[in-house]
């Protein structure tokens, strides 16, 4: 049994299969009743992931529309679509089950999704402030109880932190792991339900933010007669090929001889086809 219990703790796509295809089935079969009371399953279950969410929100709006209720179906599209604003019904689904949907998608065209947002404070020296922040910049329907912090410090395993609550919007701090030496600290945050589901993320195990600790070299700024960092003094002494003396010089000579070359051009030709040649030099 304890076998079981972890393998769902770590992989909860498979706790969830079970439920969440019983109710598309259910749904399918016109079983409202039954499709609803799997889909609560899934919106309820610790760790479920945002696509599942979205899936379990879509199957909910139709059974509370083929219910006739039609504010609380719209309000479970709403749910879905500040997950993910891009849901589309099926091309199949019934107009009178579709409708509070498209009322949905109305709103939600006016509204941000549900969204968080991370600025990668970039390089830090390790034993230096390992402070990150986190913005929650919109949350339309209050789904989002809790954010917290996954890390993953040199080789250990990915640690997800304690769950800072969440009543609005707004800018969440959390600290980084120590780390030692120059050991790099990688992170992600999590946007979760009042029961752990993860509704949205900034960055993520594949694409995490930082490598804290490292050193980089940063360029300053440049200005009139700076050169970037690194470049030789030579270089910086060479300066410009567009300002030196020599290159004004060979222009002045191309220039004068075109211009030479059109004053033979323009008046070398006599009535009785013998060519004469005026040069005037001014």
């Amino acid at each position: 049994m304890k076998r079981w219990t972890l393998l769902l703790m770590l992989v909860p796509s498979l706790a969830l299969a079970g439920p969440l295809a019983d109710a598309q089935n259910k749904l399918d079969a016109m079983d409202f009743d039954g499709a609803l009371q799997q889909a609560s399953q899934v919106l309820v279950a610790p760790g479920v992931q945002p696509s599942d969410l979205v899936d379990a929100y879509r199957i909910q709006g139709l059974c509370l529309s083929a219910a006739g209720k039609g504010e609380e179906a719209r309000d479970a599209f709403r749910r879905a679509l500040s997950i993910n604003p891009e849901l589309n019904l099926s091309t199949d689904t019934s107009p009178k089950l579709s409708a509070p949907f498209y009322q949905a998608k109305a709103i939600a065209r006016e509204i941000k999704p549900i969204r968080l947002h991370h600025g990668d404070p970039g390089p830090r020296a390790s034993g230096g402030d390992r402070q990150v922040e986190v913005k929650l910049e919109a949350d339309p329907m209050r789904l989002v109880k809790g954010i917290h912090l996954c890390q993953h410090v040199d080789k250990a395993d990915w640690r997800c932190g304690e769950t800072t609550q969440v009543t609005e919007p707004g800018q969440f701090k959390f600290q980084l792991a120590p780390a030692a030496g120059d050991a790099p600290v990688t992170y992600y945050f999590e946007a979760l339900t009042d029961k752990g589901g993860v509704l949205s993320r900034a960055g993520s195990r594949d694409k995490p933010f930082g490598k804290i600790g490292t050193p980089v070299a940063v360029l300053p700024p440049v200005g009139k007669g700076d050169t970037w960092a690194g470049e030789t003094s030579e270089k910086k002494q060479a300066g410009i090929w567009y300002e030196q003396w020599w290159f004004w010089t060979a222009v002045g000579v191309v220039v004068a001889g075109t211009a030479v070359g059109l004053g033979v051009g323009l008046s070398g030709s006599s009535s009785d086809g013998t060519m004469d040649y005026q040069v005037s030099v001014e």
